[in-house]
């Protein structure tokens, strides 16, 4: 009886003060920001900063680096815009030199290519796609990246950083 009372007596104490030791809470604003900030600086350690062909560029999987750059472009110039920089290639923002040389690499690996509509007729949509959606003519490809175009595309995020690293280049762009 003795014991049953104690083991009783244990297992309400145990009850009552579990929830107390297992409290989770969100992260705070300021955890968060330390997170991102933490990210950042890891994506950035992962840039190729060896001298040869792939200076500048991240690796994706494996030998991917298209992609890799694409998407670390991405998170890096969406990041000086929500600072409040006009642009990712201000020389005030901390990571304009890493935005540079991944866009160097990027421009320097892409293909310009010439786009006409494509007839999917008999294909899966059964109709006449036209990609070209700024009506120039002209499309850009990297190998392993469509995804990744298609949602820079989608933002209209790839006209508006291209059209301001030709800026920041002064016309050292070939295309």
């Amino acid at each position: 009886m003795f014991k049953s009372k104690w083991l009783v007596t244990i297992s309400v104490l145990v009850a009552l003060l579990l929830p107390s030791a297992t409290t989770v809470s969100a992260a705070n604003e300021t955890e968060i920001e330390q997170s991102i900030i933490d990210g950042l600086a890891w994506l950035v350690a992962q840039q190729d900063n060896n001298p040869g062909p792939n200076f500048g560029s991240w690796t994706a999987y494996y030998s991917y680096e298209g992609t890799g750059t694409c998407l670390a472009l991405y998170k890096l110039s969406e990041r000086a815009y929500e600072l409040g920089y006009d642009s990712p290639f201000d020389p005030n923002y901390q990571y304009s030199q890493n935005v540079t040389t991944g866009f160097d690499w990027l421009f320097a690996n892409v293909g310009v290519i010439n786009i006409t509509p494509q007839d999917h007729t008999i294909g899966a949509t059964g109709t006449v796609d036209d990609p070209d959606t700024n009506n120039n003519g002209i499309g850009v490809r990297v190998t392993e990246a469509g995804l990744v175009g298609r949602e820079l595309s989608d933002r209209d995020m790839f006209s508006r950083y291209l059209s301001q690293w030709n800026s920041f280049k002064s016309g050292k762009c070939s295309r």
